[in-house]
């Protein structure tokens, strides 16, 4: 089974396993995100965030973390050379 980096250097990359150049690594921007959440009072999803991508945004890396869960979710971007969180959005319904 490929891990999440694996997939994701494959998505970025046309198909050519290779994780994105970044400056944090995919434990640090989970860290960020999740503290972040916590501040924030988003953490009633009672899950970890997980790395979902990184995408280059207007010449800047981002992460993007999302809560593994269905129906409704979080996702956090972090900015990956400040670690500044630039937002959040709760996808879903209750």
């Amino acid at each position: 089974m490929k891990s999440v980096f694996a997939r994701l250097g494959e998505a970025l990359s046309g198909g050519k396993t290779r994780q994105p150049k970044t400056h944090l690594s995919p434990e640090e921007a989970v860290q960020i995100a999740s503290a972040y959440a916590k501040a924030q009072g988003l953490d009633l999803f009672r899950v970890s965030l997980v790395p979902q991508d990184v995408r280059d945004v207007d010449g800047k890396l981002v992460w993007t973390l999302r809560t593994p869960t269905v129906g409704r979710w979080l996702t956090v971007g972090v900015d990956d050379a400040t670690g500044e969180v630039l937002g959040h959005h709760v996808h879903g319904v209750r």
